[in-house]
Protein backbone atom coordinates (compact mmCIF):
# COMPACT_ATOMS: atom_id res chain seq x y z
CA UNK A 1 0.00 0.00 0.00
CA UNK A 2 2.66 2.46 0.68
CA UNK A 3 4.75 2.05 -2.42
CA UNK A 4 1.91 1.08 -4.58
CA UNK A 5 -0.19 3.46 -7.18
CA UNK A 6 -3.36 3.50 -4.37
CA UNK A 7 -0.58 5.71 -2.05
CA UNK A 8 0.09 7.78 -4.94
CA UNK A 9 -3.74 8.52 -5.63
CA UNK A 10 -4.37 9.74 -2.13
CA UNK A 11 -1.01 11.75 -2.04
CA UNK A 12 -2.06 13.32 -5.28
CA UNK A 13 -5.38 14.44 -3.50
CA UNK A 14 -3.83 15.54 -0.49
CA UNK A 15 -1.21 17.71 -2.54
CA UNK A 16 -4.40 19.38 -4.36
CA UNK A 17 -6.03 19.85 -1.31
CA UNK A 18 -3.05 21.30 0.23
CA UNK A 19 -2.86 23.54 -3.38
CA UNK A 20 -6.35 24.94 -3.09
CA UNK A 21 -5.28 26.02 0.53
CA UNK A 22 -2.63 27.28 -0.59
CA UNK A 23 -4.03 29.70 -2.74
CA UNK A 24 -6.88 30.42 -0.32
CA UNK A 25 -3.88 31.39 1.68
CA UNK A 26 -2.28 33.90 -0.62
CA UNK A 27 -5.72 35.74 -1.44
CA UNK A 28 -5.87 36.03 2.20
CA UNK A 29 -2.41 37.61 2.24
CA UNK A 30 -3.15 39.61 -0.79
CA UNK A 31 -5.62 41.45 1.33
CA UNK A 32 -2.79 42.81 3.93
CA UNK A 33 -0.48 43.52 0.78
CA UNK A 34 -3.10 45.74 -0.73
CA UNK A 35 -3.61 47.88 2.58
CA UNK A 36 0.04 47.87 2.74
CA UNK A 37 0.87 49.40 -0.37
CA UNK A 38 -2.48 51.79 -0.16
CA UNK A 39 -3.74 49.94 -3.28
CA UNK A 40 -7.07 51.95 -4.20
CA UNK A 41 -10.31 50.99 -2.42
CA UNK A 42 -8.52 48.75 0.10
CA UNK A 43 -9.04 49.75 3.52
CA UNK A 44 -9.36 46.66 5.83
CA UNK A 45 -6.25 44.40 6.66
CA UNK A 46 -6.59 40.83 6.26
CA UNK A 47 -7.45 39.85 9.54
CA UNK A 48 -11.20 41.83 9.26
CA UNK A 49 -12.14 40.45 6.10
CA UNK A 50 -11.26 36.77 7.36
CA UNK A 51 -11.89 36.52 10.75
CA UNK A 52 -9.73 33.94 12.15
CA UNK A 53 -8.42 32.74 8.60
CA UNK A 54 -5.19 33.35 10.07
CA UNK A 55 -4.89 30.76 12.57
CA UNK A 56 -6.59 28.44 10.52
CA UNK A 57 -4.23 28.68 7.83
CA UNK A 58 -1.43 27.87 10.50
CA UNK A 59 -3.68 25.18 11.63
CA UNK A 60 -3.89 22.97 8.06
CA UNK A 61 -0.01 23.81 7.24
CA UNK A 62 0.80 21.78 10.50
CA UNK A 63 -1.71 18.94 9.31
CA UNK A 64 -0.67 18.80 5.55
CA UNK A 65 3.40 19.22 6.83
CA UNK A 66 2.67 16.29 9.29
CA UNK A 67 1.18 14.16 6.29
CA UNK A 68 3.42 13.86 4.29
CA UNK A 69 5.93 13.65 6.90
CA UNK A 70 4.28 10.66 7.72
CA UNK A 71 4.00 9.76 3.84
CA UNK A 72 7.94 10.05 3.50
CA UNK A 73 8.64 7.90 6.73
CA UNK A 74 6.48 5.32 5.88
CA UNK A 75 8.13 5.20 2.67
CA UNK A 76 11.49 5.52 3.71
CA UNK A 77 10.62 2.41 6.42
CA UNK A 78 9.06 0.66 3.58
CA UNK A 79 11.67 1.16 0.92
CA UNK A 80 14.80 1.04 3.13
CA UNK A 81 18.07 1.91 1.12
CA UNK A 82 15.77 1.41 -2.04
CA UNK A 83 14.17 4.41 -1.00
CA UNK A 84 16.67 6.90 -2.74
CA UNK A 85 16.96 4.23 -6.01
CA UNK A 86 13.02 4.09 -5.87
CA UNK A 87 12.30 7.23 -7.42
CA UNK A 88 14.09 10.89 -7.63
CA UNK A 89 10.35 12.04 -6.30
CA UNK A 90 11.28 10.51 -2.83
CA UNK A 91 14.52 12.36 -3.12
CA UNK A 92 12.04 15.71 -3.81
CA UNK A 93 9.32 14.66 -1.49
CA UNK A 94 12.34 14.39 1.59
CA UNK A 95 14.46 17.97 1.07
CA UNK A 96 10.84 19.51 1.11
CA UNK A 97 9.48 17.65 4.25
CA UNK A 98 12.75 18.30 5.53
CA UNK A 99 12.98 22.47 4.89
CA UNK A 100 9.19 22.49 6.43
CA UNK A 101 10.28 20.87 9.16
CA UNK A 102 13.42 23.00 9.66
CA UNK A 103 10.83 26.00 9.63
CA UNK A 104 8.82 24.87 11.63
CA UNK A 105 10.76 24.03 14.53
CA UNK A 106 13.48 26.79 13.98
CA UNK A 107 15.96 23.93 14.12
CA UNK A 108 18.86 26.39 13.37
CA UNK A 109 19.57 30.30 12.87
CA UNK A 110 18.52 29.03 9.68
CA UNK A 111 16.04 31.55 7.99
CA UNK A 112 13.65 30.29 5.27
CA UNK A 113 12.03 32.59 2.91
CA UNK A 114 8.44 31.14 3.62
CA UNK A 115 7.78 31.98 -0.43
CA UNK A 116 10.09 29.46 -1.17
CA UNK A 117 9.19 26.69 0.70
CA UNK A 118 5.74 27.39 -0.76
CA UNK A 119 7.25 26.94 -4.40
CA UNK A 120 9.12 23.98 -3.49
CA UNK A 121 5.27 22.66 -2.05
CA UNK A 122 3.78 23.70 -5.38
CA UNK A 123 6.33 21.80 -7.47
CA UNK A 124 4.63 18.70 -5.72
CA UNK A 125 2.22 19.07 -8.21
CA UNK A 126 4.70 17.53 -10.66
CA UNK A 127 4.03 13.87 -9.07
CA UNK A 128 0.36 14.24 -10.03
CA UNK A 129 1.34 13.70 -13.62
CA UNK A 130 2.79 10.22 -12.70
CA UNK A 131 -0.43 9.87 -10.97
CA UNK A 132 -1.99 10.96 -14.59
CA UNK A 133 0.16 8.18 -16.30
CA UNK A 134 -1.38 5.67 -14.14
CA UNK A 135 -5.43 6.49 -14.51
CA UNK A 136 -4.25 6.29 -18.35
CA UNK A 137 -4.21 2.22 -18.12
CA UNK A 138 -7.61 2.33 -17.06
CA UNK A 139 -8.67 3.55 -20.62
Amino acid sequence: FIVGSTMDLVAGVLIMANTVCMALQGEYDGFDNAVNVGWKGTIEPASSVWPGASEVFGTIEWFFGILFAVEVAAKFFALGCSFFKESKWNIFDLVVVSLWCIDRVNFSSFSMNPMVLRLARLARLLRLLRIVKWVKVFD
